[in-house]
C-alpha cells in the first residue's frame, strides 16, 4: 500500500490510538480498539490489515465482520449469543463485497485490531459485554497488553479512583506542568509515576510509529506534547496547544458568569479521542470535528469549563454538579490542565 495512504490513515487518529495501531502493526502490542475511525478511512485500514497481516473486526448490519486476509467472517448474532469461531460464517469474497462498518450520527466507527484471530475474538467478546467481572477487566488487560502491575491496580481501585490518584501523583510531584510524553502515547493509567514498564511501552509504541514513518512520528509526536484539559473523571481529556491571541471580553464576561474565578486562554483545540454529543439543561459536550481549531477556554480546577468558538457557540460547558455524586470525592483532578513534556527527536 502506499505510505502516503497509511501516513493519512495515522493521522486522522488521535494521536494516542495512532502510536497503539503502529504498535500493533509492529508486535509491541498484542491488540487495540481504535474508537471513532473515520468512515472514508475504511478502505485504507482494511488494506493495511492484508499486508500486514493484522485481523480486523467491527460491527455492520450484517452482524460483527471479522477480516483475515483475504477471508470474510460474518456472525450475525442474536440477543445472548457469544462471538466465538464456531458463530463466524467464513466466506472467500471479493474486495467490493466487504460489508461497510456501522458508522455513527458523526460517520464513524469503532474497529479491533489484533495479531491473531483467538485474540481478536476473545477482545470483542470480553469489551462488547455489558457487565465484567475482575477476572473479565483482568484479561482484557492482559490482551492489551498493558503491565501486569497496572491492570492490577486498575482492578483494585477501579476507573475513576486509578485515574484520580495517578493524576493526584502528577500534581503532586509538579509533573502537571511537564510530564513524561511516554505516558500519553498510552492509554491505560500507569500504577504509579515510577512505572518503568509503562515507560518503556510508550517509547515502544513511538519507536513503532517511527519505523511505520518519520513524518508520521513528528506530527503524532507534537499531537502529544500539548496541553489536556480534563472535562470528566476517567481517560477524558481535550488536547490542545495555547496560542499567543488575546481572548476577547466578551468571552471573559461569560466566564465569569459560570465558573469562579476562570482561567481563560485562546488555543487550538485538537483531534477528540472519541466524537460525542450529550445535552442536558445548560450543560453541554459537542466533542465533535467542529470542536477542533481556534476557540476559548475556561477553566476552574475542580469546579468546571467552559469553551466556546469566535462566534460564541458554547461546546462545552461542564461542572462538578455533571458528575455523580458518589464521585464528587475525586473533582479535585477534574477540569484541570496536564502538560505533556516532549523530550524526543522529531
Amino acid at each position: 500500500m502506499d505510505l502516503e495512504k497509511t501516513v493519512e490513515l495515522l493521522l486522522s487518529l488521535h494521536p494516542q490510538q495512532a502510536c497503539s495501531l503502529a504498535a500493533v502493526v509492529s508486535g509491541a502490542k498484542p491488540s487495540t480498539i481504535l474508537e471513532s475511525v473515520e468512515e472514508s478511512y475504511w478502505p485504507v485500514l482494511v488494506v493495511l490489515a492484508r499486508e500486514r497481516r493484522l485481523v480486523l473486526s467491527y460491527r455492520a448490519r450484517s452482524g460483527y465482520v471479522m477480516l483475515q486476509g483475504d477471508r470474510v467472517l460474518v456472525a450475525s448474532l442474536g440477543k445472548g449469543r457469544k462471538l466465538s469461531s464456531e458463530e463466524l460464517h467464513c466466506t472467500k469474497v471479493h474486495k467490493e463485497t466487504v460489508p461497510r462498518p456501522l458508522t455513527s450520527q458523526f460517520g464513524d466507527f469503532t474497529t479491533y485490531v489484533a495479531r491473531d484471530t483467538q485474540t481478536l475474538l476473545e477482545l470483542v467478546r470480553l469489551r462488547e459485554a455489558k457487565l465484567r467481572d475482575p477476572q473479565a477487566i483482568r484479561r482484557l488487560g492482559e490482551l492489551l497488553g498493558y503491565p501486569q502491575c497496572c491492570v492490577d491496580s486498575y482492578v483494585r481501585k477501579g476507573a475513576v479512583r486509578v485515574w484520580h490518584e495517578y493524576l493526584s501523583e502528577l500534581i503532586a510531584t509538579g509533573l502537571d506542568k511537564g510530564s513524561p510524553i511516554e505516558f500519553w502515547a498510552v492509554y491505560h493509567a500507569p500504577c504509579s509515576l515510577s512505572c518503568e514498564q509503562t515507560l518503556e511501552l510508550g517509547r515502544a509504541y513511538l519507536e513503532s510509529l517511527r519505523r511505520i514513518s518519520k513524518k508520521a512520528y513528528s506530527v503524532v509526536v507534537r499531537r502529544l506534547a500539548s496541553s489536556h484539559l480534563s472535562y470528566s473523571l476517567g481517560r477524558r481529556f481535550i488536547d490542545f496547544h495555547a496560542l499567543d491571541v488575546e481572548v476577547p471580553p466578551w468571552f471573559s464576561r461569560m466566564a465569569v458568569e459560570v465558573l469562579p474565578d476562570p482561567r481563560v486562554l485562546a488555543v487550538e483545540i485538537l483531534r477528540p479521542y472519541v466524537y460525542c454529543e450529550w445535552e442536558e439543561g445548560p450543560y453541554r459536550l459537542r466533542a465533535t470535528r467542529d470542536l477542533q481549531g481556534l476557540k476559548y477556554v475556561a477553566y476552574s480546577p475542580g469546579e468546571g469549563v467552559l469553551i466556546a468558538s469566535p462566534s460564541s457557540e458554547v461546546y462545552i460547558y461542564l461542572t462538578r454538579k455533571t458528575l455523580k455524586r458518589e464521585n464528587t470525592e475525586y473533582v479535585s483532578t477534574v477540569f484541570r490542565v496536564y502538560v505533556t513534556r516532549a523530550e524526543l527527536d522529531t
